[in-house]
């Protein structure tokens, strides 16, 4: 099975499981695969080529995922559990920064090098996938080698540190999908995080993935 299968897969047994719990589950919409001219046009109009393992998610599977859920607060649920998740973005809302595009949006003084790093990451050109629905961004980095460009979690009113959440997109999806899509904002990550990133065998993760049946 292609990695996007599992991804599927997983999704549903989350919509599944949340509305068996009595959650509310948007409808599950798998956007269609982009063209070579759509992603061609979309890298020329930013002048970038886009990370391969993105780059062929969008090309080989979809150009977008909405996927949304939610337990309504009068649920009781075990402490382990997420509130809420939601998986949603497109290429057509994807958003590239040079340095220093960003660091004007960030509101940084031009030469704020240590700042920038610290909350921004050290990439020259940042592609937002998924803006968070408290303002935060999930990114890739470009930096050198662009097929390994790393997802982070940034957080726009620089109030903690980027954090690295996977090494790749598809990674990130992998791991991602395997935790229900939780979030995405950091407070409903974090216990599900490791020294790497989003981590689906911590205590905590494993917890909740048996629970959902996403072990």
């Amino acid at each position: 099975m292609r990695p996007y299968d599992h991804w599927l897969n997983r999704m549903k047994t989350m919509r599944a499981f949340c509305l068996s719990q009595n959650g509310t589950a948007e409808p599950l919409e798998i956007h269609r695969a982009a063209s070579s001219d759509e992603v061609q046009a979309f890298e020329a109009q930013n002048n970038i080529r886009l990370p391969e393992p993105f780059r062929k998610t969008l090309l080989e599977f979809a150009s977008g995922i909405t996927f949304d859920w939610y337990f309504d607060d009068s649920h009781e649920r075990p402490d382990f559990a997420p509130e809420w998740g939601r998986c949603d973005w497109t290429l057509e809302g994807t958003e590239v920064f040079t340095r220093a595009m960003f660091m004007d949006l960030m509101g940084y003084e031009f030469g704020d090098d240590e700042i920038y790093k610290t909350y921004c990451g050290s990439g020259e050109v940042k592609i937002n996938f998924l803006v968070v629905p408290n303002g935060d961004m999930l990114m890739l980095e470009l930096s050198g080698n662009g097929d390994n460009a790393p997802v982070l979690y940034v957080d726009h009113e620089q109030g903690d540190p980027a954090q690295v959440l996977a090494p790749d997109f598809v990674s990130f999806m992998d791991r991602w999908t395997l935790l229900g899509c939780i979030g995405p904002e950091n407070w409903e990550m974090e216990p599900y995080l490791g020294e790497g990133g989003l981590d689906p065998e911590n205590h905590t993760s494993l917890a909740w993935r048996r629970w959902c049946g996403l072990a």
